[in-house]
């Protein structure tokens, strides 16, 4: 792959070539790095191997410039897999994912997301699309996030559209999993989670989730896989759209799917949706059994 070119006046790196860009996701950059992609990238069916570091992936800004970039492959066999694996901290806006295929394979961390696989820190995303992707793996998946593991997430204006969503069959493995994001954890001793989704649609995907016969950590949605994390953090949903999807959930589950947008909830996460306040779980209950 080509390197990185340095950067312009203004301190961002311009990519115009598919393989600086795939030198990007395959080895990291510095801190704070803010990027502009400048042309669409087709990349063929490409095997891309991105590197699953977060310390290489912090503070990241990308300016998509409304192009593309289509026609990727990321496989792992039971490991976090997304266009960016694991991130410390990023910022993307304007950019969209076609004809994509991520498959985290078998296993507990196998997260998937076309994007983003699981996140560290704080995420921004604004009027990021996914289309006509494929996007497999057994726990936490969706077609845009995997896991948001720590912190927060802010999405705005983004879009899943025409793409498979599915988990694989692992008995006793958890599998939360939905058509923008499989699972808000936002755990985070320094200070108070507040994530927000306003504006996304999910449509026209299909979504094939599988709850094991023998693990209660299995939930899924056509929205959110699941919320949860300490008291006080919080999630707010504004104009969430799922429409003309084909959902299909098989096997059985302890958590109800109470709400369309949302397929599970533990610890004592406050879920609004459009200003009415969903659920907050009371202190003493298990989060296990709930």
């Amino acid at each position: 792959y080509k390197a990185l070119p340095e950067a312009n006046e203004k301190g961002v790196v311009e990519v115009k070539l598919p393989s600086e860009f795939a030198t990007l996701v395959t080895e990291g950059a510095t801190a704070g790095l803010k990027l502009a992609i400048k042309n669409s990238f087709d990349f063929n069916a490409e095997t891309l191997v991105p590197l699953a570091d977060f310390t290489k992936f912090t503070a990241l800004e990308i300016d998509g410039g409304s192009k593309t970039i289509a026609n990727f492959s990321v496989a792992t066999e039971g490991s976090v897999a997304a266009l960016f694996p694991d991130v410390s901290g990023i910022n993307v806006k304007n950019l969209k994912i076609a004809k994509a295929s991520v498959d985290a394979g078998v296993g507990e961390a196998a997260y998937a997301g076309a994007l983003i696989g699981r996140s560290y820190g704080k995420i921004v995303l604004t009027n990021v699309d996914v289309e006509e992707s494929i996007i497999k793996g057994t726990n936490k998946v969706g077609g845009l996030v995997g896991f948001v593991a720590e912190n927060s997430i802010n999405v705005n204006k983004c879009n899943v559209t025409n793409t498979l969503i599915e988990t694989h069959d692992v008995a006793g493995e958890s599998g939360l999993a939905g058509g923008l994001i499989g699972y808000i954890g936002c755990q985070n001793d320094l200070h108070t989670a507040k994530s927000s989704i306003e504006t996304c649609t999910v449509k026209e995907s299909t979504l094939t989730f599988i709850n094991s016969t023998d693990a209660v950590n299995r939930a899924n949605s056509e929205f959110i896989g699941g919320v949860g994390g300490d008291a006080d953090d919080e999630l707010v949903i504004k104009k969430a759209t799922i429409e003309k999807n084909i959902f299909t959930q098989t096997g059985v589950t302890e958590y109800e799917r109470f709400h369309e947008l949302i397929g599970g909830l533990r610890g004592e996460f406050k879920v609004t949706v459009d200003g009415k306040k969903l659920y907050t779980e009371p202190e003493d209950e298990d989060p296990e059994t709930t």
